[in-house]
């Protein structure tokens, strides 16, 4: 994971993405939110305490996911592929 960080990183200093934090989850990847609840809100406080206006998730997420991510936390939601 810290490889692919590490390039998602430059990924988003290439474009123009100011990294406010990072987050890493040490579980099975919830089908719904990839993240689980209270994680998902855990992340957003520290979005909100950062002034973020974006999370970018160095996986792919599907369209279920995105809709509910973005529903959920009223943030710009993106992964790795539309950094790209």
């Amino acid at each position: 994971w810290e490889e692919s960080f590490a390039e998602l990183r430059e990924l988003a200093k290439s474009a123009g993405v100011e990294i406010a934090g990072e987050t890493i989850q040490r579980r099975t990847p919830d089908e719904r939110t990839l993240l689980g609840k209270g994680k998902l809100e855990e992340v957003v406080l520290e979005c909100l305490r950062a002034d973020a206006e974006m999370l970018v998730f160095d996986g792919e997420l599907s369209p279920s996911q995105w809709r509910v991510i973005t529903n959920q936390t009223d943030l710009k939601v993106i992964d790795r592929s539309m950094l790209i």
